[in-house]
């Protein structure tokens, strides 16, 4: 199936609440209040409970119950809580999809959010953009996932799982194309961002030479080590597999990214 006809179905590019649409406008204001924030995300209760349930999580908890979205936005940050309130919304929306699939893929984007975020601010990048850039990145693959259930499952039991190293590669060569261009698709439909989109679509295979690519490329190498940690591969492997062009346009050395390790809750 071509991607054309992948997105052409009905229920490949679910549709975004009003809430989300909302909250995405307010990425692209500088000026964007707290209170615009809790505002649009109180518009919407089953957002409100989803984003209180995760800031609740071991995965967030901070030793005291958050209670009210205001609270979550508090504690959060505001960037976070509006990636965080979207990447729920995207992976709700893929409730055939396995709950242990679901999981595997929300702990990967987590991680990988957090570390483009930490990557970003070492080469003063946009901390922002780099942080809901990685915890998206991968989107289009749940899409995929519904869509192609056959072709999807037949890479999963092969060297091509999920997290592996070799998975969009493996997609562009059965399919012709990877979870990186639909997962683009997607985020144009849901209006995010354009510098967003720009980094789920590239990446896979960034511009090293257009400053424009700087977060995606920040996000190929957060994605990178984010999958090394899932697939528990050793620091030699790390070594050995790392992204050299990469880690050199953006001045990062090996030993800084295959040192760091998420927060304990992860």
């Amino acid at each position: 199936m071509d991607i054309n006809t992948l997105l052409a179905q009905p229920n490949a590019l679910p549709s975004a609440p009003q809430a989300v649409l909302d909250l995405m406008k307010t990425f692209d204001e500088e000026d964007a209040h707290f209170d615009d924030i809790v505002e649009c995300i109180e518009a919407d209760p089953v957002i409100v409970a989803k984003l209180l349930r995760l800031a609740n999580s071991p995965m967030f908890y901070r030793g005291r119950p958050v209670e009210s979205t205001g609270e979550a936005v508090r504690l959060l940050g505001q960037t976070k809580v509006r990636s965080l309130v979207i990447g729920l919304i995207a992976r709700d929306n893929f409730p055939a999809l396995p709950e242990s699939i679901l999981n595997q893929f929300w702990s990967f984007s987590a991680t990988c959010a957090d570390l483009s975020r930490y990557l970003a601010g070492q080469i003063s990048s946009d901390e922002d953009a780099a942080y809901t850039g990685g915890l998206l990145h991968m989107i289009g693959e749940l899409v995929m996932r519904v869509g192609l259930p056959r072709q999807m499952a037949s890479l999963d039991t092969s060297k091509s799982g999920l997290l592996s190293l070799q998975r969009g590669a493996a997609e562009v060569q059965l399919l012709g194309y990877s979870y990186a261009e639909v997962g683009a698709a997607l985020g144009k439909q849901w209006q995010l961002p354009e510098r967003i989109v720009r980094i789920i679509s590239n990446h896979r295979s960034p511009n090293l030479e257009d400053m424009a690519d700087v977060n995606a490329a920040v996000v190929h190498m957060a994605s990178w080590r984010a999958r090394a940690l899932e697939l528990e591969m050793s620091e030699d492997d790390q070594i050995r597999l790392y992204p050299v062009a990469t880690g050199k346009a953006l001045g990062i050395e090996p030993a800084k990214i295959v040192q760091w390790t998420p927060a304990p809750s992860r």
